[in-house]
């Protein structure tokens, strides 16, 4: 069986953790060196004895494998608004990593040679989609799916495992994560990431107690956004947006362990701690979806913490944006609420590497926004969290002086860019 292992923090990975992997039969498949963990493939029989060892910290399954979970969008988020002058807001200088279940047809028109495949999973149709509606140029339709942020950098890297996906080996490897993260923070200098993926657990049939459920991979993504140094890797924070599932579609995993239906159906890893996992409305009237999961996290925590147009019930019936038959096509899911709130995350003209730019990067700062811009009569909730978060016209002004002006005050910046940003 698979398993991922999580070690003391005294505890070397090589020689030692190998070592005791080894001797209880184990194939290591990949190294976590951010949370000092394994994922390993061992006989059944084993797994008690090595989760008896001092050295091990944690053993559990690894997630099944991750699957998928423009023109209103831009419109009910204010996208369309900050587009144009005097802000013209594109993203221009921006990029975002786009992990998902492959990479986007890199050759479509509304990309211009701004997407980029960085890795060789396999081309994603889904993944067009997603990327479309972060940064398309909407070229092919004369701008009517243009995407939320034009002018942005797409760093594309699918999910994969060593070797392949192969038939029996479905489970999703961490490693393969950390290791596109590391490219897409540590080379390419991305800003912030998309992940519209899900374990969709309810919809696979595996077990409905996994909703809800913190475990490896969450962990990893956690470090990953804190990015406080602790861990050579991931030395600076950095924004992940993560789907928040689609569990409501199925009934098999509604009602469990003791939330009454339709709450607690957030699938893993969604209720990673650092993430903003990101929940579906409909765009024409800003009803939550029937699909989207609710919260709260096993714990009590808040789910989902924003939700974002990811379907609507007039007109195309969802979200149109790029498939990579070179034109466009349209549906519903998280996966499509989470590029919108994404895009709207986004900032254009901060100089990186300023106090302003460093603090935009915390997910704590952004979670706090929507609550002073956003539409829901009943946030924070298990269904909209804090809402849906509008990319307000009043936009922030960076003046020569080093002084951020905004609605409510002042806040000081340590270097003295001009321009607007969102």
């Amino acid at each position: 069986m698979a398993a991922c292992v999580l070690f003391h923090p005294d505890v070397q990975l090589e020689p030692d953790a190998q070592w005791l992997c080894w001797r209880r039969g184990a194939r290591i498949r990949s190294y976590l060196r951010s949370i000092n963990g394994l994922v390993i493939e061992l006989p059944l029989e084993n797994v008690e004895a090595l989760a008896a060892e001092d050295a091990v910290q944690w053993v559990e399954p690894p997630l099944p494998a991750l699957g998928p979970a423009n023109d209103d969008v831009r419109r009910r988020t204010g996208a369309e608004v900050v587009q144009q002058a005097p802000y013209g807001l594109s993203g221009a200088g921006v990029r975002v990593m786009v992990y998902d279940t492959g990479y986007g047809f890199s050759a479509h028109p509304d990309f211009g040679g701004r997407h980029r495949t960085r890795d060789n999973s396999a081309l994603s149709d889904h993944a067009t989609h997603v990327a479309g509606t972060i940064g398309g140029s909407g070229a092919v339709s004369n701008g009517t799916y243009r995407g939320m942020a034009p002018a942005v950098w797409l760093d594309a890297y699918g999910f994969q495992q060593a070797g392949g996906l192969q038939q029996g080996f479905l489970y999703t490897d961490p490693g393969d994560l950390e290791r596109d993260y590391d490219d897409a923070i540590n080379v390419q200098g991305a800003d912030l990431a998309n992940n519209s993926l899900s374990t969709n657990v309810a919809t696979n049939g595996f077990p409905c107690h996994w909703e809800g459920n913190y475990g490896v991979t969450s962990a990893l993504i956690d470090t990953i956004v804190r990015g406080d140094g602790n861990n050579p890797l991931f030395t600076r924070p950095f924004r992940v947006m993560w789907a928040n599932g689609n569990e409501r579609a199925s009934t098999a995993c509604l009602g469990v362990e003791g939330f009454p239906a339709p709450y607690h159906s957030t699938p893993p890893p969604a209720c990673a701690k650092n993430l903003i996992a990101v929940g579906a409305v409909n765009s024409n009237d800003d009803t939550v979806t029937f699909f989207s999961s609710y919260g709260p996290a096993d714990d009590g925590r808040l789910q989902p913490h924003i939700v974002a147009p990811g379907c609507q019930t007039t007109e195309d019936l969802g979200v149109t944006s790029c498939s990579w038959s070179g034109g466009y096509r349209t549906v519903c899911g998280t996966s499509m609420a989470t590029p919108a709130s994404s895009s709207t995350r986004m900032t254009s003209t901060t100089a990186p590497g300023s106090a302003i730019d460093a603090e935009r990067r915390r997910t704590s700062t952004l979670r706090k926004r929507p609550l002073a811009r956003s539409r829901s009569a009943t946030s924070p909730a298990s269904a909209s969290g804090h809402g849906c978060p509008i990319t307000s016209p009043a936009r922030r002004r960076i003046s020569a002086s080093g002084v951020v002006l905004t609605n409510s005050g002042l806040v000081q910046s340590s270097t003295g860019s001009t321009g607007w940003t969102s």
